[in-house]
């Protein structure tokens, strides 16, 4: 293995790089033509290719071969497995519970694809708890087989994964003291807030309307709907008195 102090920096700068990336990728799924999108995605590619000369990934896999058969590792062994079993719960709660608190900013913003989102994550939740419980039991000597390949692949997932997460964080329905936004996989709309006529509980989704047309949302879970709703309603009723005054 390289220099320990020069193996965890690639590690820390190539996930700072990722991180980058993922945050170019949430911005061009906000984009809704190639003129638009060809800076953001060309300066994406570029971090790619820092990224895949840094190799976070490939390092981290080899820490983690090493960590199941190096009794010296046993610490790293243990922060790694409490890594792989807290991360997804600790996003999806920052994803999705901290939006329900944001009661009285300006700004309001809903996931568009909220159910296939919040399953999406759980899975990789699950995915990433059998990586706990074979590091887990690799570290004790548990079990008696490599479980480094698995986890490598385990690995590789979540970088994908955390792609794909950050590309459905676009698609959103952002809604300001005086206009709106709509983003989904099909159609991007904008306009006033006084546009919007109202919104309505379906079985499997939100329905906005604006204009006449139903801009959907996939979203069941009811603490959702209900702040969705509310800030609807509010923010509606506050244009009119705005248009009134």
């Amino acid at each position: 293995m390289e220099n320990t102090v020069l193996f965890w920096l690639f590690i820390v700068l190539g996930n700072v790089c990722f991180i980058c990336m993922l945050l170019g990728v949430r911005q061009l799924s906000k984009k809704s033509s190639w003129e638009e999108g060809k800076k953001m995605l060309v300066l994406i590619l570029c971090l790619f290719v820092v990224f895949l000369l840094l190799n976070p990934l490939g390092k981290e896999i080899r820490l983690l071969g090493r960590i199941v058969v190096d009794e010296e590792l046993y610490l790293v062994g243990v922060v790694c497995a409490v890594a792989f079993f807290a991360f997804m719960p600790i996003l999806q709660f920052f994803l999705f519970q901290m939006r329900l608190s944001g009661k009285g900013k300006e700004e309001y913003r809903a996931y568009v694809y909220q159910d296939g989102f919040f399953l999406f994550t759980s899975g990789l939740w699950w995915l990433n708890s059998l990586g706990m419980f074979l590091i887990a039991g690799a570290i004790n000597d548990m079990i008696h087989w490599n479980v480094g390949l698995a986890l490598g692949i385990l690995l590789i997932v979540d970088y994908i994964g955390m792609i794909l997460v950050a590309f459905l964080q676009g698609k959103e329905f952002v809604m300001t003291k005086k206009e709106y936004r709509y983003q989904s996989m099909k159609r991007s709309l904008e306009g006033r807030l006084e546009e919007i006529e109202s919104v309505e509980r379906k079985e499997k989704e939100l329905v906005i309307k604006v204009k006449g047309e139903e801009l959907p949302l996939w979203c069941t879970m009811k603490s959702y709907g209900d702040t969705l709703y509310e800030e609807c309603d509010k923010r509606i009723k506050a244009k009119a008195e705005d248009g009134w005054n």
